[in-house]
């Protein structure tokens, strides 16, 4: 999923956004949460859909996910330190 050739596209809501990375949709959503001010119960939870078809979910604190509550994986969390950017 790190490659720079992959294709992601986040979507929220009725809006679609084109991105490189993980750690790229993950910025994206909270930039356009940001901007939207509004709470975690109004603010759709982002698609993450990768260049395969997969359906990642990104949830209100921007932790990109795969599969459902309440056994989803964690696939990216922002907040971890130290953590590659790029993925």
């Amino acid at each position: 999923m790190r490659s720079s050739t992959a294709t992601l596209r986040l979507r929220i809501g009725r809006q679609t956004f084109v991105v490189a990375t993980l750690a790229a949709a993950s910025r994206r959503y909270a930039e356009e949460r940001d901007r939207s001010r509004l709470g975690a119960s109004h603010f759709p939870e982002g698609a993450l859909v990768t260049a395969d078809g997969e359906v990642l979910r990104v949830s209100y604190n921007g932790r990109i996910w795969r599969g459902e509550w309440p056994e989803a994986e964690l696939v990216r969390d922002p907040a971890v330190v130290g953590e590659d950017s790029s993925g």
